[in-house]
């Protein structure tokens, strides 16, 4: 459910808010680039209220010690915190619970600008290209630490939304952290707001506008290749001799931003010079939000329920029938509509993913199980986990037929994964927008049976027909 849906709103031509889903993130980001060039109030010195922040880091990152014990290290430390922001339900979490305090991306940063201090920056144009010498600094990062020094002015922001439709929206007072940095006692301070309420979780609702959200920061470890490799190219070959563009990682990415800081500027002028926009949310060609926002109101509307599973057999026929919910709601029910565009078009990966998420959550909820999005067991991204504690717990991909590396997650990522988590049961979960598609994999069910006698593990395929032009399940009884 939505925002607007929740408080009963209903929109017009001059709300430029983006409507956030209330019990999911949604894969979207501030993009700094798209802020310093809007203008609309109150965000119209947001972008330099943050370079005015960088600034005073930098000068502190100068004259500090790099080591606990400098007071200034410690300060700048405690400066560069900055918490996934839970009230604008935006980014990678399939809940709207944040990413703790952020402590282990202050390092991110602080590595990043003793980097770029060595390289011979003391400062830096743009607060973005912080990115460019750190590894753990991307899109994610870019938006939170955006929203955390922009916070007050998103306050502002929803405050004005809430007065204009104060005879709908309830609010109520919430601790807010980050509301302001205290550049004399270098203290990030909080403030009791009032703030739209969001049920799910009993938290305050933050809104932005539409115009500053992206799926990518256009300022980025990857835009900035794609500069250099166009405009020094021969400098990039000699130098460093690459060949490819493919061959170059994020980590020779920092070290040629090392080596020619002077490429920076020259790669900044370029991109604020170049007009850019923001995610179209409405025709969502990538599949993030309208088919999450219609799944989970499908799934509202057509509530089931199991008994609460108390063992791994019943855990299992609970995490089965949610599956198999979800595969009839694609196949019967008009669901496989949300997987294709208005052109004809199917959407990625990451829709089905997204849709499976907005079906699954509230079953999940209803019968105490988990689910988690899983980013890092061994050799890439599994999908997801759903577990009841520790025992009792399954691993799902999902995957489109046509992706090229298909066959490798049934055959070497799914068994890996569960071998890393030791997890007996795992679920390959396909969908197929073609007949050839279905075609292709019809030999699924007979490898995946081979797989799990040799990883002594069970994997249980489970084909979703998303073909177009489907008849209802409605029409199908006539």
């Amino acid at each position: 459910m939505t925002f607007s849906e929740y408080y009963e709103i209903t929109p017009t031509s001059k709300d430029d808010w983006f409507d956030p889903i209330l019990q999911t993130d949604t894969l979207l980001f501030i993009d700094p680039l798209l802020l310093s060039n809007i203008n609309l109030r109150p965000f119209l010195g947001s972008y330099e209220e943050i370079m005015k922040f960088f600034k005073n880091a930098f000068e502190i990152a100068a004259k500090s010690e790099r080591k606990s014990s400098d007071l200034f290290f410690r300060k700048l430390n405690n400066m560069l915190l900055f918490p996934e922001v839970e009230e604008l339900c935006l980014g990678y979490s399939i809940s709207t619970k944040g990413a703790g305090s952020g402590r282990g991306f202050s390092q991110d940063i602080l590595n990043g600008m003793y980097t770029s201090i060595e390289a011979g920056l003391n400062n830096i144009d743009r607060f973005e290209n912080i990115g460019l010498f750190s590894m753990g600094i991307g899109r994610d990062r870019i938006s939170d630490i955006t929203a955390n020094i922009i916070k007050s002015d998103l306050i502002k922001y929803t405050q004005a939304v809430v007065k204009k439709y104060s005879d709908k929206i309830t609010t109520k007072k919430f601790p807010i952290h980050n509301t302001k940095f205290n550049m004399k006692t270098l203290v990030w301070e909080k403030e009791i707001v009032e703030l739209p309420v969001n049920p799910y979780n009993n938290k305050g609702i933050l809104l932005c506008p539409k115009k500053i959200l992206n799926i990518d920061s256009y300022m980025s470890k990857e835009s900035f290749l794609d500069y250099v490799w166009d405009t020094k190219n021969s400098d990039i070959r000699d130098e460093f001799s690459f060949a490819i563009k493919s061959e170059i990682d994020k980590k020779n990415i920092i070290n040629i931003a090392k080596k020619h800081t002077e490429w920076i500027a020259l790669y900044n002028k370029f991109m604020t010079s170049r007009d850019f926009s923001p995610y179209d949310i409405e025709n969502d060609i990538l599949g993030i939000y309208q088919p999450s926002r219609a799944s989970f109101n499908y799934g509202e509307e057509n509530p089931i329920s199991f008994k609460e599973p108390n063992d791994q057999k019943t855990f299992d026929k609970v995490v089965g029938d949610i599956i198999n919910y979800f595969a009839d709601y694609v196949e019967n029910n008009s669901g496989y509509k949300l997987l294709w565009n208005d052109n004809k078009t199917a959407k990625k990966e990451t829709a089905a993913q997204l849709m499976f998420v907005a079906l699954a959550k509230s079953l999940c909820k209803a019968n105490n199980i988990d689910l988690s999005r899983e980013n890092n067991l061994g050799r890439g991204p599994v999908d997801f986990k759903f577990s009841q504690g520790y025992k009792n717990r399954v691993l799902i991909e999902v995957k489109l037929a046509k992706n090229n590396r298909f066959w490798d997650g049934v055959r070497l990522q799914l068994p890996k994964y569960m071998e890393v988590e030791d997890i007996t049961k795992g679920y390959f979960l396909v969908i197929c927008y073609s007949e050839k598609e279905i075609e292709k994999i019809k030999e699924l069910q007979k490898v995946s049976i081979q797989i799990s006698k040799e990883i002594k593990k069970e994997i249980i395929p489970i084909i979703v027909d998303a073909t177009p032009d489907k008849k209802s399940a409605s029409n199908l009884k006539d």
